[in-house]
């Protein structure tokens, strides 16, 4: 899997998904569907852009 880049993105993906499950609520309001994809969407913008 080294040198497939399509294999570390869905590592990547893999580990933001579980970073995202590991957040359920805040200030004790649970996390929405929308809010998910939200923050999914940030992180990983933000992840790719530290590989550049």
């Amino acid at each position: 899997m080294l040198g497939n880049p399509s294999a570390s993105q869905t590592d990547r993906d893999l580990e933001v998904e579980e970073a995202i499950d590991a957040m359920r609520s805040y200030q004790g309001k649970p996390i929405t569907e929308s809010q998910r994809e939200v923050l999914r969407g940030i992180v990983k913008g933000y992840l790719d852009s530290k590989d550049k």
